[in-house]
């Protein structure tokens, strides 16, 4: 078990989770069915707020020094 650990990268009790689907299901029941999208915590009014923000200042300018390692100055960019 440790060695099919290590070559997925899953944890033991999501491969012992597929093992017993696989064992209930076969193959079929190991397809991916998540429906997709996105599960985003933000409305859209933050989502421009926070893009406004990463486009006008710096990480320095926003935390203060010990947030960055060097100063950067750039110029406002709209796409």
């Amino acid at each position: 078990m440790p060695e099919i650990e290590d070559i997925t990268g899953c944890s033991r009790p999501s491969l012992l989770a597929w093992c017993r689907t696989y064992r209930q299901e076969g193959v079929s029941g190991l397809v991916d069915k998540r429906c997709g999208g996105n599960r985003a915590k933000l409305e859209p009014v933050q989502l421009e707020q926070l893009q406004d923000q990463l486009q006008s200042y710096t990480p320095r300018q926003m935390f203060g020094k010990s947030a960055s390692t060097m100063t950067v100055s750039f110029g406002r960019c709209r796409t």
